[in-house]
């Protein structure tokens, strides 16, 4: 609650929209470990660099994404499924999984409405 409550205080001080999505960066050795539901950091996207030390900025490239359809619950086998894929094609990844909200609870009428899209950067793209 202390980070969600820091990153909204971020959000404004600098006027960005109250219409912002937020986001969550897993780390990979988390969700091999079946850990789907830790959360790492908070993020928002942004359209400028500010310089501030604490942004973090998606690499360029290739990912491989999927989308999640559907409660927060009920998104293990989501990135199971990504996870899955990943191994079968023999693809590495570097750095961390992003998970984004595109439909969420503002939006949706229920939680099964829910659209979240989860990402990877793929190595070497």
């Amino acid at each position: 609650v202390a980070a969600l409550s820091s990153l909204i205080g971020y959000c404004k001080a600098r006027g960005y929209s109250h219409g912002f999505s937020i986001g969550t960066l897993m780390d990979k050795k988390w969700l091999l470990q079946g850990e789907f539901h830790r959360i790492g950091r908070l993020c928002v996207k942004v359209f400028e660099r500010t310089g501030d030390p604490r942004e973090w900025h998606k690499p360029q490239g290739m990912y491989a994404e999927i989308y999640h359809k559907g409660d927060y619950e009920t998104i293990d086998g989501t990135y199971q499924a990504l996870l899955d894929f990943l191994d079968r094609e023999h693809l590495e990844t570097t750095g961390p999984f992003y998970e984004y909200d595109f439909i969420n609870g503002l939006a949706a009428k229920s939680p099964e409405d829910y659209l979240i899209r989860i990402c990877a950067k793929i190595a070497g793209e």
